[in-house]
């Protein structure tokens, strides 16, 4: 028998091919940035790559929606308007309300099973102890 709330647990998918070229192109560039001082890739090579980056960068071949024109207002996309981050904030809205019911399980049980300890221990320590 399905579950009433089976929408609420749909599968999420993964990022696009293209995306994943793109965050991976960008790591590239990174760990060669970082590394150039102990690089065993000699001058030519470096010289090489770190321009072809640059430049491919330059011309928005791994941006997601290419370079920024001069004339574009600077306002920050709107999450609620893209399917993709709603999927995100979701999900994580999802496993924080999953991990909630076993902490208040735990905390109904501590309530339950220790609920005069703490009065009782002050009780019997005399404050000269304290």
């Amino acid at each position: 028998m399905p579950c009433a709330n089976s929408k609420s647990f749909a599968i999420v998918r993964g990022p696009s091919a293209d995306s994943v070229k793109k965050r991976r192109a960008l790591a590239r560039s990174q760990i060669l940035r970082v590394t150039a001082a102990y690089s065993p890739i000699p001058p030519g090579f470096y010289t090489s790559i770190s321009q072809h980056l640059s430049r491919a960068f330059e011309a928005g071949a791994f941006l997601k929606d290419g370079p920024q024109k001069d004339d574009a207002p600077t306002t920050p996309l709107n999450p609620m308007t893209d399917p993709a981050a709603m999927d995100g904030m979701m999900a994580g809205m999802k496993t924080q309300m999953v991990m909630m019911v076993p902490q208040m399980i735990i905390m109904g049980w501590i309530n339950f099973f220790f609920q005069g300890f703490v009065l009782s221990a002050f009780i019997i320590i005399p404050a000269s102890f304290v």
